[in-house]
């Protein structure tokens, strides 16, 4: 709530919805009528995706207890808030490193609420590139935020951008930005706070890079998390790849935690290069008996609206 008034301050188009959180599903009715249905329930606590879609009004009360039920269970406040829903949206995420934004990447294909497959640059014009950077920058120099800032908006199909947050957590998205700029953003940080300068380097728009994020789901099973022992692991090598993972052979993989293997990153000097390289980085892949997402993101790869201008897919 706290991102959206700073928003509107800075005269940052945002997403239509309630200027102040709502504690219980009899405040949620008036505020969703006003809104016009569907519209999404949201935590007040941005770190947090427990996010629930209502389209009708008779499933106001339940998906407010819903979502306030999820936030429950992490400690965190049960304050929810409520934003229009904007169908067949694009998210891009602008990186801001010191007040200067330096790449950004747009999500070409999301699933039950995880991004899986990234790319950069997004595609965007280049006034909208302009916009976007420009109150990526105000927002970073009013919160006089020193290190690295993720501004995430929303494009609708009429490519009107709205905010929608922002986050001070360094991005698992962000080994795309260290691709296409050449710098290392980690190191970078770490010179700041020595008092020395970061060295960003703008971003060479020449090249593509692309990210995939394989998560040790059950296709065969509604995406069941997939548990058990990884009894063999293979990583993919080779040129043009780059590896981000924690798993080790004999790592035990339980249900309760985040599912994430390893994101797998490629690039190129267009997006099919890109593509081709990584999903040849997904044929190298093992985890044993790990059942896991690379088919459903092979074939979303193969999908010929994949990466185009104005198009996202959704499953």
């Amino acid at each position: 709530m706290t991102q959206r008034r700073l928003a509107r301050e800075l005269k940052i188009p945002v997403v239509p919805g309630t200027e102040e959180p709502v504690s219980s599903p009899a405040e949620a009715v008036p505020a969703v009528l006003k809104l016009g249905l569907p519209v999404v329930v949201r935590p007040v606590a941005s770190n947090l995706h427990c996010s629930r879609l209502i389209n009708k009004e008779k499933d106001i009360e339940y998906q407010v207890r819903m979502c306030q039920a999820e936030v429950r269970a992490h400690n965190a406040t049960e304050q929810v808030y409520l934003e229009r829903y904007l169908p067949r949206t694009r998210p891009v995420d602008v990186l801001v490193i010191f007040s200067q934004p330096v790449a950004e990447w747009e999500v070409g294909f999301y699933h039950r609420e995880q991004d899986l497959l990234v790319f950069s640059p997004a595609n965007l014009s280049g006034n909208l590139r302009s916009r976007l950077y420009r109150w990526s920058r105000l927002l970073a120099e009013q919160l006089q935020f020193q290190g690295v800032l993720v501004v995430r908006f929303l494009i609708d199909e009429d490519n009107t951008p709205y905010f929608l947050q922002l986050s001070g957590e360094l991005s698992p998205w962000h080994p795309l930005a260290e691709i296409i700029t050449g710098m290392d953003i980690v190191a970078g940080q770490l010179k700041v706070a020595a008092g020395e300068n970061a060295g960003i380097v703008p971003a060479d728009q020449g090249i593509r890079a692309l990210a995939a994020g394989i998560r040790a789901e059950d296709p065969g099973a509604d995406f069941e998390p997939s548990t058990g022992i990884v009894s063999e692991l293979l990583l993919p090598g080779g040129p043009h790849l780059r590896v981000e993972s924690y798993i080790y052979p004999g790592y035990e993989i339980l249900g309760e935690y985040d599912l994430l293997l390893v994101n797998l990153f490629s690039w190129g000097a267009d997006l099919e290069t890109a593509v081709r390289r990584l999903l040849r980085g997904f044929a190298e892949l093992n985890f044993g008996s790990i059942r896991t997402n690379i088919e459903l993101l092979s074939t979303v790869l193969h999908h010929p609206h994949f990466g185009q201008p104005g198009r996202s897919i959704f499953f």
